[in-house]
């Protein structure tokens, strides 16, 4: 059976019965809600004052979402894997084997 990478990335979230979970998501933004207020705030006052359009700020703070995700992916080594899973897949970094569920973390607009 083939996973997406929205099933892996939900089973790294939340974990199974055989994988603990290694949250990514929630801790991206929780960990950084200063900066995401700030932003936001930053980018409504440019939309305000007719510097910027709504579809702009959406895709700075789009963006700056995306980046959070990477690196809380990055930083994420709890709980380490296994002796086995490392022997296995021949890293110890929990969340990245090939690299392509963080590659593929993306935000996307929707009027």
């Amino acid at each position: 059976m083939s996973l997406t990478l929205g099933q892996l990335g939900l089973i790294h979230e939340f974990g199974t019965e055989h994988i603990p979970p290694r949250p990514f998501l929630a801790p991206a933004i929780e960990n950084n809600r200063a900066s995401i207020s700030k932003l936001s705030g930053e980018l409504l006052l440019k939309m305000l004052h007719g510097d910027m359009t709504s579809r702009e700020a959406l895709g700075r703070l789009g963006g700056h979402g995306q980046r959070l995700v990477q690196q809380q992916i990055r930083e994420t080594y709890v709980p380490p894997n296994t002796e086995e899973t490392i022997k296995r897949k021949g890293s110890s970094h929990p969340l990245i084997d090939t690299g392509s569920m963080m590659q593929n973390v993306a935000w996307e607009y929707e009027e």
